[in-house]
Order: structure tokens, then sequence, then C-alpha cells
């Protein structure tokens, strides 16, 4: 499609294709032809001046530079898009973008301002009544509350994201219930969060997320004193990682 788009000299559709596609990329965990792609995308958009699509680039970069751990670039991209987005009007999306944020800012060790950031955000999600956003949002606020020391809180809203995880896309669900698994262990629930973190794991198979529950939930196994478990799953782990790199 992106080569079509460019054959046929339509610049928008080939940096939409091309962004989302990047997108895609990073899920999967190739995350070098994610970053070549993005880089074709910013060259050929120079003097670009359509706020909603400088957006999707800076969000997307926002999003490869936390696959890769670098936080302060990632919320710097993630700053970009929150105010590329204001001046478009667009709601929906400058939600999402808080929300990718909000996670940039617990992973950087500063929940106090990922809470924050939710609690603007949330009212634009909550217009668009999208269900699985407003999870993905109150699952981050479960993450923050957990951080800052709040754990009933924290509990308590995971409890009420896993009522409403039924109905949702098998893959989407597997990654929030890895997300409410990680909250039930920082709040005390290990027994739970390791049930959890096992449905998260199968349920995402082959997926790049799933090499995080794996690392988690063996930890927590060791820590509960289940040794030969925790090995056999990091032996899991290994396994995965190397299906991934050969399949990027």
């Amino acid at each position: 499609m992106i080569e079509l788009a460019r054959r046929i000299a339509d610049p928008a559709s080939e940096e939409w294709y091309a962004v989302s596609l990047a997108n895609i990329l990073i899920d999967r965990g190739n995350l070098g032809r994610a970053e070549q792609l993005l880089a074709e995308v910013i060259k050929g958009s120079d003097g670009a001046r359509d706020p909603e699509a400088l957006a999707r680039v800076s969000w997307s970069q926002a999003r490869l530079h936390a696959a890769k751990g670098a936080w302060e670039l990632a919320s710097r991209s993630a700053d970009r898009t929150i105010a590329l987005l204001e001046l478009s009007e667009n709601s929906y999306n400058l939600a999402r973008a808080h929300h990718l944020l909000a996670y940039i800012e617990i992973e950087r060790g500063n929940p106090a301002g990922a809470l924050e950031l939710l609690q603007r955000g949330r009212p634009l999600v909550e217009q668009a009544g999208e269900r699985y956003e407003l999870g993905l949002f109150r699952l981050e606020e479960a993450r923050a509350l957990a951080r800052l020391g709040r754990r009933d809180e924290a509990r308590e809203v995971a409890h009420e994201v896993l009522r409403t995880l039924e109905g949702v896309a098998l893959v989407d669900a597997a990654r929030a219930l890895a997300v409410v698994a990680e909250v039930l262990a920082e709040t005390g629930e290990r027994a739970r969060a390791i049930e959890l973190y096992e449905s998260s794991i199968a349920q995402m198979e082959g997926s790049p997320f799933a090499l995080d529950a794996h690392r988690k939930l063996a930890e927590l196994l060791e820590a509960e004193g289940r040794q030969a478990e925790a090995l056999d799953i990091l032996k899991r782990a290994v396994a995965l990682q190397a299906q991934v790199s050969a399949e990027t």
C-alpha cells in the first residue's frame, strides 16, 4: 500500500500507511524497521503543517522510544503529540496521547505526574464512549496509585477493570490482564497475580508483549519459593525471545 500511494503521488496516504506499518512493527518488536520507516516519514514531511499528521508521527516516535526504554525521548515526543493534538481539537487522540505520556511518566518514576495526566485526559475518553480505552486509563491510574503507596485504591481500581474485560478483543484483554496482575502483585495479592499472568501469557501466545509478562511471573514465582516453576517460565521466555528475534 505504501508503494501504491508512492506511485500515484499521494504523499498523505503514503505517510499514513508508513506510520501505520511502523506502529504494527513496534507491536511486533521489530523496532529497527519501525525506526527506519519513521525516519523516512520525518524526512519526507519537512515543512508539513497539518497538526494531526505531525501528531501521528510524533505519537509513533513516543511509542518507539518507550519500547526501547528511552523514557526521556519518549516523554518529549509524547509532550509534542499532546501540543499538536490540542491544536487539532481531536479529543479522542488527545486522550490517547495523555494515556501514553502517563505510562511513560510511571516508567520514569513519576507516578504523581502520571496520575495528573490521567485525570486530565479521562474526561476526553469518557466523551468518546470507548470502554476499552477507558479501562486502559483506569489501569494506568491503578499503577500510579500503587507506586504512590495508595494500595487499597489501586487494588480497587484493578478489580474494577478486571470486571470490564469481558467482550474485549483477546490480545487487548491479555495485555490488560498483565497490567492488572502487575498492580495486584504490587498490592499484595500475589496468588491472584500469578493466575492472571498465566492467563495473560496463554492468551498472548507468541506476542513480544508476553516477554515482560514471563519475566514478571518468574519473579513472582521465585518470591513465592517456587524456583522450579520460575526457571521453567524463564526458559519459555528465552525461547520466545529467540522466536521474536528470528521473525524480525
